[in-house]
């Protein structure tokens, strides 16, 4: 699940006792949140991918029209008024939990403030649009340290010639077949299901349905099908290797 923004109906339906500076009592972090997840599902009808999930009211959404020109300035607005909403609402009157909540719609708004200005057709700055979007800094890695790290992995693999192509071979050993997918894919999701009940209980009714799949742009995906009940599918147009097993099992 690679997509930009997953929206979550429990986002806004958590209970917020924090109110604002300028009229206590009368907004609150879930008023902002109700505007937010409608802000997202607009801006996701001039960008697909946008929204990732959606499971809110249906009516937040507002219809699609294929000629209607990609409302910058009016998105724009609205973002950086929420932001100013957001602002409003004192931190003070918020519990610990709150005040997450707080924080992450402050970050989420700046996110969304920035994809609009690349949709815009804005050219930003890499180290700017990870910091904007993702809230990382990217780190300044030089040359010498890749190099390093190539020479050992030099001296690791086994065969002569070109690294790449010695990396590529040694590595196809690894490659699940697919008659035994199923197994390996189960085996890996129900060991770390047993792990994550080790430390966070789970429905009795959760389960899910594994399918394999092709012509996807994703490797997996979980389609959550509401009471539960998820369908992972996992896209086997690539090779997959024995450690993505693991990966897509806890990721998925």
């Amino acid at each position: 699940m690679n997509k930009f923004f997953l929206i979550a109906l429990t986002l806004v339906m958590m209970l917020s006792g924090c109110s604002s500076i300028d009229k206590p009592n009368e907004e609150t972090i879930d008023d902002v949140a109700v505007e937010y997840v409608k802000l997202c599902l607009e801006i996701g009808k001039y960008d697909d991918g946008f929204v990732d999930a959606y499971y809110g009211p249906k009516n937040w959404k507002s219809p699609e029209n294929a000629n209607e020109i990609f409302p910058y300035q009016e998105l724009k607005w609205k973002a950086n008024d929420l932001v100013h909403r957001m602002e409003l609402i004192d931190p003070k009157t918020c519990n610990s939990k709150l005040k997450l909540r707080r924080n992450f719609l402050f970050k989420q708004l700046n996110a969304v403030s920035t994809r609009l200005d690349i949709l815009s057709g804005k050219q930003l700055p890499f180290d700017f649009e990870a910091q904007n979007i993702y809230d990382i800094a990217p780190p300044q890695t030089s040359f010498a340290h890749f190099d390093k790290l190539i020479h050992n992995l030099d001296s690791l693999v086994p065969g002569e010639g070109n690294l790449n192509e010695r990396y590529i071979a040694y590595s196809e050993q690894f490659i699940i077949p697919a008659d035994k997918l199923n197994k390996v894919f189960t085996t890996a999701i129900n060991e770390a299901r047993n792990r994550v009940l080790e430390k966070i209980p789970l429905p009795d009714t959760e389960k899910f349905e594994l399918s394999y799949v092709t012509n996807q742009p994703w490797s997996g995906y979980n389609w959550y099908q509401g009471n539960y009940y998820s369908l992972i599918q996992i896209n086997t147009d690539l090779p997959i290797y024995i450690e993505r097993a693991i990966d897509l099992a806890c990721h998925e």
